[in-house]
């Protein structure tokens, strides 16, 4: 199941027999899930899994996506995300939570079409089944503390003009080499993931401040105001104008 959900004062603890996936759309969300707080927010998502209790609670105006994921026999596995509970919001996934809001607006009364539900929920399952941190025990055990440095460099240095070179250089090898440790660990390339990274923090800093566009772009990496925009195009289909016009 598929819709937008409103959130008040907190809830009493509960549990499903299914997980559920809550992804932001307006707000925050406090949530609780079996002794453990996070929120949902512009940058995160929260995994509940089966049979977890779990305690919900929001102020103002907010709006949440929440799909509940029946397990099906082709449903994919998101048991390590449901271990971590809250997981960063990877771009491809607020790539389909705006698409969906321009296909249905939060506020209405009508519920989503069945056929939209279930094309979208297939989709964002497929998404969150391919995040780096629910990969298979073969993939972690060829993890690479090289690979790890320069995950970790990426995450607190995203705004330098790093390249694939420089941070092999650092780790002492071939660019080439660490490419490969890098896409062996993490399933993804270096990068996709500072490109991650960056999108990520600029959408941040849009949907929670007033810093000018150039700004912006400036702190998250970027060499100007036209290289943020058209990175958010690629990433999200929407221009950093817009983004801010939408959140507001």
């Amino acid at each position: 199941m598929l819709d937008f959900r409103s959130y008040g004062p907190a809830t009493a603890l509960h549990a499903h027999d299914f997980v559920q996936v809550v992804m932001p759309s307006r707000g925050v969300l406090e949530i609780e899930v079996n002794g453990r707080g996070g929120r949902v927010d512009a940058r995160h998502i929260a995994v509940i899994p089966a049979g977890v209790a779990h305690a919900f609670e929001a102020t103002g105006r907010n709006s949440f996506i929440v799909l509940d994921a029946v397990q099906a026999t082709n449903a994919p596995d998101l048991s390590r995300l449901g271990d971590r509970v809250f997981i960063p919001l990877m771009p491809s996934l607020r790539a389909l939570t705006t698409w969906l809001q321009t296909m249905h607006a939060p506020e209405s009364v009508t519920a989503i079409d069945s056929a939209l539900a279930d094309a979208w929920s297939s989709l964002a399952l497929a998404t969150l089944a391919s995040h780096p941190a629910n990969g298979g025990t073969s993939l972690r055990a060829r993890r690479d503390p090289r690979a790890e440095r320069v995950w970790r460099a990426i995450n607190q240095r995203f705004a330098e003009p790093l390249t694939i070179d420089a941070l092999a250089a650092e780790e002492g090898v071939s660019g080439r080499h660490l490419a490969a440790l890098f896409r062996a660990t993490y399933g993804t390339t270096v990068h996709a993931r500072l490109a991650e990274v960056r999108v990520q923090y600029a959408v941040s800093l849009l949907e929670t401040t007033s810093l000018p566009i150039i700004e912006v772009a400036a702190r998250s990496g970027y060499y100007d105001q036209s290289s943020l925009t058209r990175h958010l195009r690629a990433a999200l289909g929407t221009t950093p104008g817009a983004l801010r016009r939408h959140r507001r």
